[in-house]
């Protein structure tokens, strides 16, 4: 079992966007558009919530000393 994930309320819609683009309900340039990104971000995005999960979208600077 997976530990869990510690996300922002703005983490978790990115989520919610991403895994629409993901399931290809909505396009990358549509997201692009609602997150405020470039579609060339947007396709990182895509590409790390594949290999990572929903990990890979959230903060890696949490938890880490300022």
């Amino acid at each position: 079992m997976e530990g869990r994930i510690a996300m922002s309320s703005k983490e978790i819609s990115r989520l919610d966007i991403m895994t629409k683009v993901h399931n290809k309900w909505l396009k990358i340039s549509q997201a692009a558009e609602c997150l405020g990104l470039g579609s060339g971000q947007v396709k990182r995005l895509s590409e790390r919530l594949k290999a990572e999960g929903a990990k890979g979208l959230a903060s890696s600077q949490v938890g880490k000393k300022g």
